[in-house]
């Protein structure tokens, strides 16, 4: 995973720094609850790189991104089974030390520039991406640096900015993406999977490029943080949505960052765990279901409470939207409210939902499906 950061003020740090051993325990060891039994598949290396995004001491180029500010890199490399406490220590460090003291923050483009590298093999084609961006200042990523002093920028509104839908098209070319984004958004906001809120969130007043002078007006503040609207974030997240991954936002002015990594880190899990099925198999029935039986093949399924045993099988029955426990099929039609159905499944594609059990198979009017 990748850490990018930029303008962030002691407090904000030290959150960072406070939710780093937590979320990457979860990541290493895919136990979100801590309970022992991994909730998703643990990578078999958990690679973590620590960033700066200025590409330089004097916003002058550098020849590779993803550096801290003395030309250090930061790479721990970890056995998932067994979480080394002194890199988590050295995570955490690491976040309390990366400043970022250039006005020109580039984030998405010092991340461009890392996978181009490749960065010390952090970044593997064929991987599991993990990106956290934390700045309370819009993305800046320009083409090429200016060669005037860019202080007189106000939050990037005077350069020409680099397209971020090659941003998005770069880093999903050849991993698995998941990535946060900790901005100033709105703390009513927190929370927020783009695109599912839709155009109405940048129609906000608090969202929009104001000026008081020459200065910015903040979209949130938290103490003497003050952050300004996000909308290239947002901008770069709808981006992503045409490569199939829903971004996820949180906002720096949030007292507590946790929730927001655990939300993040449980939303990587229903991705790993996702059963996803094709919708082609027929109608709904009466009650919005697809018309299948979910049939447990295990040796000990007619011993518990909540199976029924069929003609079929053992079978699991389905409940609907809402409910507790069983099973049910999320389609594109009966999606919950911020649901990241559309993120987690291909196009055209519904999800079985429920305790996922590896003896399950799926009996529909139209046939089995594995």
């Amino acid at each position: 995973m990748v850490y990018v950061l930029h303008g962030l003020d002691d407090v904000a740090r030290a959150e960072l720094a406070r939710t780093a051993p937590a979320f990457l325990e979860a990541l290493g060891s895919g136990d979100l609850d801590g309970d022992g039994a991994p909730d998703f598949d643990r990578p078999f290396a958990l690679r973590v790189a620590i960033s700066t995004a200025d590409l330089g001491d004097d916003c002058e180029d550098r020849p590779h991104a993803l550096v801290e500010r003395d030309g250090s890199r930061a790479v721990i490399v970890s056995d998932p089974t067994a979480i080394d406490p002194a890199a988590i220590d050295e995570v955490v460090a690491r976040l309390n030390d990366a400043r970022s003291e250039c006005s020109l923050g580039q984030p998405l483009e010092a991340l461009r520039r890392a996978l181009e590298l490749p960065f010390d093999g952090v970044v593997e084609p064929n991987s599991r991406l993990v990106v956290v961006f934390a700045s309370p200042h819009d993305d800046c990523s320009i083409p090429h640096n200016p060669s005037a002093d860019p202080s007189h920028v106000v939050g990037c509104t005077a350069v020409e900015r680099a397209d971020v839908a090659e941003y998005a098209r770069r880093f999903t070319a050849e991993n698995e993406l998941h990535v946060l984004t900790l901005t100033g958004l709105p703390t009513d906001l927190d929370g927020l999977s783009r695109p599912l809120e839709g155009e109405s969130v940048l129609a906000r007043t608090d969202l929009s490029e104001r000026l008081d002078g020459d200065v910015l007006v903040p979209s949130c503040t938290r103490g003497e943080l003050q952050a300004t609207p996000p909308r290239r974030w947002l901008a770069w997240s709808d981006a992503l949505v045409e490569h199939g991954v829903f971004g996820q936002h949180a906002s720096l002015c949030a007292t507590d960052l946790a929730p927001a990594f655990e939300a993040f880190a449980a939303r990587i899990a229903r991705h790993d765990t996702a059963d996803c099925i094709h919708s082609a198999p027929g109608p709904l029935g009466p009650d919005g279901l697809l018309p299948c039986e979910a049939i447990d093949d295990s040796e000990d399924c007619a011993e518990r409470e909540d199976r029924v045993v069929t003609e079929l099988g053992c079978a699991i029955p389905q409940v609907g939207p809402g409910e507790s426990g069983g099973w049910y099929f999320e389609s594109p039609d009966d999606a919950l409210e911020g649901s990241d159905l559309a993120w987690i499944c291909p196009h055209g594609w519904s999800r079985l939902v429920g305790a996922r059990h590896e003896a399950t198979r799926l009996v529909c009017a139209s046939g089995c499906m594995e």
